[in-house]
């Protein structure tokens, strides 16, 4: 679904209430409540909200979190993904790292490598690149939705590259 598809079911089925769902560090389900007129909001810029209560999050106050919907998301796969890592943790008895207490923006690359923290990737195609290298996604997933997700996610990140942003626009046509 698109955003506009989304915001249309919300006004049509006259939903007050919207919750968005979300999976803490041990797989726990949490969620929290917007109304109709926060979610265009919350699915342009996304939604803040205190990360506190989350585990695997630090007990500070730089544990403010922001939850951005994705209406394209697959529930299914984004569940199938969350439960097999949870059982894979579960069948090899994996233990959480302890919490880290200090704000991760401010640390040094070598504080950062000594509390084992790693960046994310930085756009679809550096996730696409992770994600063929996992074989609990592929075990989880099973060969065909794992090589049809990677081939979708792969047509998406050609379709965005190749549109001229306004940015690019702005900044380069009157150089040219």
């Amino acid at each position: 679904m698109t955003i506009e598809e989304v915001l249309k079911v919300v006004k049509n089925e006259k939903i007050t209430i919207i919750r968005l769902w979300f999976t803490d560090i041990l797989g726990q389900l949490r969620g929290f409540a917007i109304t109709p007129r926060e979610l265009p909001g919350a699915m342009e810029s996304g939604m803040g909200f205190d990360g506190s209560s989350v585990e695997g999050f630090a007990r500070i106050h730089e544990s403010d979190l922001m939850a951005i919907p994705d209406p394209a998301c697959n529930p299914y796969l984004a569940f199938s993904a969350m439960l097999g890592a949870g059982m894979k943790g579960v069948r090899e008895n994996l233990e959480l790292p302890p919490p880290v207490e200090e704000n991760i923006y401010t640390m040094s690359p070598l504080d950062l490598r000594n509390h084992n923290i790693g960046a994310l990737p930085g756009d679809l195609f550096e996730a696409v690149q992770e994600l063929r290298k996992s074989d609990l996604m592929k075990e989880v997933l099973g060969d065909h939705v794992f090589n049809k997700l990677i081939d979708n996610k792969q047509i998406e990140w050609d379709r965005y590259r190749s549109i001229v942003s306004q940015y690019e626009l702005e900044k380069y046509l009157p150089i040219m």
